[in-house]
């Protein structure tokens, strides 16, 4: 192999022992004897006089230079490196809070820590680490991560923004043990100085006593107390005992509005004796699929050879919302495979008259079906509740004069007269049906409110006369809110008449900054006035947008004690659907695994649960 160094010099014809430098031009001395030349003179005049090294050296040299340059570690050094974390330790510290959260957020048993497969992945991962004991995660590491999510909860709703309203419930777990469970709606400023919605899980604590009222109003006032708020409305459903809690203690209640329109079509659904009929007889046929398992597999091999959808018929629940209304647009749905398996003689079918009827029935229980989804998601407020009624009635009036839907006259009669009854508004003087949802005008007023101050809907759901009643009603409620905090900030501010006893003076009377004052709220009144005529002039804006983003784009330099009141009221959510999911979660906490859980560690793993994931755990 031709070496690296002729390309810098070349042999000199008439001696062949001496060679040319290229770059310089002088003559090497390869040796005297030529059948042993060598290139050492060559390599050493490369490097000595114009430093050219061979590449491969110098890469080698230079690897070899970083090596000995990087200082061998110590003993100790070495030592620490196998040496196990202290649990004290930073990093030990978080590893034991990752694995608190992954046990609370995804349904784990406290074993989980001592499973094999779990240690050889710690192992894997960081082998310095002292997996702890079942026993240290649920008494230090849990309750440690308990308190933190607390403390933050805690932070968060004293920086409320406007108000704070809540949701209640109360539920059994399968060990019989009973929950009440209570849960926090708000606005406040997120990390990024932005508005967001907050509905946080504040208790699931275990109730030991008689569920009657003056235990459950102590429960909530305790609570109140331990958390330092007060709610300006409450949540629950139409149980009579939480009913009366909630009036005892004077707080503003609003019933949960997707469980009185599911009272309102059960009630309807039952009125009529055709419609009856096909639902038990739809009820009927489900459940032979669902109890035969050689009929179930036919019923898919008959989707499959039809090309039907392969879905499984749904069976109806009486205790869960709009189950009728699945069982029977699944039905519908498998209507040819159904009849092809009754021509088989394997079940039963409907005849034509009632799958036209089932067929009318899906058709307007859908509308009530889109009522109680579009209530029940997270961005829903009380400010749904009037329009949704209004719309309700409307569709069931065009219903009666729709060519589609026929033979339903009296399940529209009687769905009619269940909406205009349940929701009546109150009238003054005159006393409200034992079922009626607004219990007393103090609560229809707050959802007018709720609507006119919600910028996607305002007052375009109501007619003239009571567009300019709900109008009249926030100006009264804005105005209200002015003075409160004008005198809250006079009396901070040091400027009470009746805490200054000196004496008058001719320049500076003695009500002279009482006046001042007088005047700065009587200007920041007009200004809010003048805002909010303004803005209930204008349309609605679109359904996708935020209204929080809304207001504080709009008024939170200009008018925020104007933001503050319509966050206030965009706070309350229109039905308790946050408690039944705190109850989902709780269900799946209590499982076969977790069946010894004392009712205090199924109230923390809920709580955290819960608030790990809507506080992105705890950012």
């Amino acid at each position: 192999m031709t070496s690296w160094i002729w390309s810098h010099f070349k042999t000199i014809m008439e001696d062949s022992r001496k060679a040319e430098c290229q770059i310089c031009h002088n003559i090497i001395s390869r040796g005297k004897d030529a059948s042993r030349l060598t290139l050492s003179s060559l390599r050493r005049h490369s490097n000595n006089v114009h430093s050219i090294k061979n590449p491969k050296e110098a890469e080698e040299g230079s690897s070899s230079k970083c090596a000995s340059d990087s200082r061998q570690p110590t003993i100790v050094e070495t030592l620490a490196k196998k040496q196990k974390l202290d649990l004290a330790s930073p990093r030990a510290i978080k590893i034991t809070r990752c694995i608190s959260e992954m046990i609370a957020a995804d349904f784990m048993p406290y074993s989980t820590v001592e499973n094999r497969g779990f240690r050889r992945i710690l192992d894997l991962l960081e082998p310095r680490y002292n997996i702890p004991s079942r026993a240290y995660i649920s008494q230090v590491g849990i309750p440690k991560l308990y308190e933190d999510t607390k403390a933050y909860i805690y932070k968060l709703s004293s920086n409320a923004i406007g108000g704070i309203c809540s949701t209640t419930d109360i539920w059994s777990s399968r060990e019989c043990d009973s929950f009440m469970s209570v849960t926090a709606n708000f606005f406040a400023y997120n990390k990024h100085g932005e508005i967001k919605r907050y509905t946080p899980v504040l208790s699931c604590k275990e109730m030991t006593r008689s569920h009657n009222s003056e235990n459950i109003l102590l429960q909530m006032t305790q609570l109140e107390k331990d958390w330092a708020v007060k709610f300006d409305a409450v949540l629950s459903d139409n149980g009579a005992n939480v009913v009366k809690a909630l009036a005892d203690g004077q707080y503003l209640n609003i019933r949960c509005m997707a469980h009185t329109i599911n009272l309102c079509v059960t009630h309807s659904l039952a009125c009529q004796d055709t419609v009856k009929d096909v639902i038990t007889a739809t009820r009927s046929i489900v459940g032979h699929y669902h109890r035969s398992y050689r009929d179930a597999r036919l019923l898919s091999e008959c989707q499959r050879r039809m090309e039907f959808p392969e879905h499984k018929l749904i069976q109806d629940v009486c205790t869960r919302w709009n189950s009728t209304y699945y069982m029977l647009e699944r039905f519908l749905e498998q209507r040819e495979v159904i009849n092809d398996m009754s021509y088989r003689g394997i079940s039963n079918t409907l005849t034509s008259s009632q799958w036209r009827l089932a067929a009318c029935v899906v058709k307007v229980l859908k509308i009530f079906v889109t009522a109680t989804n579009e209530l029940s998601c997270d961005s829903a407020t009380a400010s749904l509740i009037l329009p949704t009624i209004m719309n309700l009635i409307n569709r069931v009036d065009e219903f009666t004069v729709d060519p589609e839907i026929t033979h339903l006259e009296e399940l529209l009669e009687d769905l009619k007269s269940q909406l205009q009854r349940r929701f009546v508004r109150p009238v003054k003087g005159v006393r409200q049906n034992r079922d009626a949802y607004f219990k007393n005008r103090k609560t229809w007023e707050y959802c007018a409110v709720s609507s006119a101050l919600d910028p996607r809907i305002k007052h375009y759901w109501c007619s003239k006369s009571e567009s300019s009643e709900v109008e009249e009603l926030c100006l009264s409620y804005v105005t209200s809110n002015i003075n409160v905090s004008g005198a809250e900030s006079s009396e901070s501010n040091g400027e009470s008449s009746s805490t200054s006893k000196t004496e008058d003076s001719v320049a500076f009377p003695r009500d002279h900054g009482r006046q001042r004052e007088d005047r700065r709220q009587k200007d920041r009144l007009s200004v809010v006035v003048s805002t909010l005529r303004q803005y209930l002039a204008e349309k609605p804006i679109s359904k996708k947008r935020c209204p929080a983003k809304f207001w504080e784009d709009r008024c939170s330099k200009d008018c925020p004690h104007l933001v503050k009141l319509a966050l206030k009221f965009l706070s309350c959510p229109a039905t308790s659907v946050e408690s039944e999911r705190l109850f989902s979660s709780a269900g799946n906490i209590v499982s076969p695994l977790r069946n010894r859980l004392t009712p205090k560690n199924v109230e923390v793993l809920t709580f955290l649960h819960v608030n790990l994931h809507k506080l992105d755990f705890l950012n």
